[in-house]
């Protein structure tokens, strides 16, 4: 358990760097998303120097280069459906 804190405190760099670099991208973004990417990333900065700080004076573990990290991972944001189950197109004319 120890062991992961450098790797979340890696993984919030990168979602800081990531944020950063939308927030420069930010051409024809409606103002409200803005306003929330700006939200996480205040948020993020502050959580990332917790835990720097934490790491520095309790658990010391070894923090990685965030290049040498991977990705992030995208997100799922609805469950998968299988839709031929619901829909028998054999027996419905579903195009008409």
């Amino acid at each position: 358990m120890i062991e992961e804190i450098g790797h979340e405190i890696c993984r919030l760099s990168a979602a800081s760097n990531f944020l950063s670099m939308e927030k420069i991208l930010e051409c024809g973004v409606v103002s409200h998303l803005i306003d929330v990417v700006s939200n996480l990333e205040v948020n993020g900065n502050h959580c990332l120097e917790e835990g720097k700080k934490e790491n520095d004076c309790i658990y010391l573990t070894r923090v990685p280069h965030t290049i040498s990290f991977m990705a992030l991972l995208a997100a799922f944001l609805v469950n998968p459906f299988n839709f031929f189950n619901v829909l028998d197109v054999s027996q419905e004319k579903v195009f008409c």
